[in-house]
């Protein structure tokens, strides 16, 4: 079984498409502290071993990746034990993915 978690780490975005169903585009971000809640309280349901995905979008949600990459090193360091059946996915329209977020790192796998 997979369990999921979905993260709206911001709801700013770099584009303006006719088709997109977010019409309320600004610049507010997810606190870490409100992210870090809400991966707790899917932890204490996801029991070891079980597989489990964290989906970030938004908006552009690498325009937030500074709490992408401040999530991932969280679960890494407080539940080391989940962190190894973790998989990470992220809608994103890909206009400003760039060298420094693909080698920069850990979690992205292309």
């Amino acid at each position: 079984m997979t369990n999921k978690i979905m993260l709206i780490i911001t709801e700013n975005c770099n584009m303006n498409c006719v088709y997109c169903y977010e019409h309320k585009k600004n610049n507010s971000t997810m606190p870490f502290e409100v992210s870090v809640s809400i991966v707790e309280s899917h932890l204490q349901q996801i029991k070891q071993g079980d597989k489990w995905t964290v989906c970030f979008f938004g908006g552009e949600p690498f325009l937030n990746f500074s709490l992408i990459e401040r999530i991932d090193e969280y679960i890494q360091k407080q539940h080391p034990v989940h962190y190894k059946t973790l998989e990470y996915s992220l809608i994103t329209n890909g206009t400003v993915f760039n060298s420094k977020i693909k080698n920069g790192s850990s979690i992205i796998k292309i």
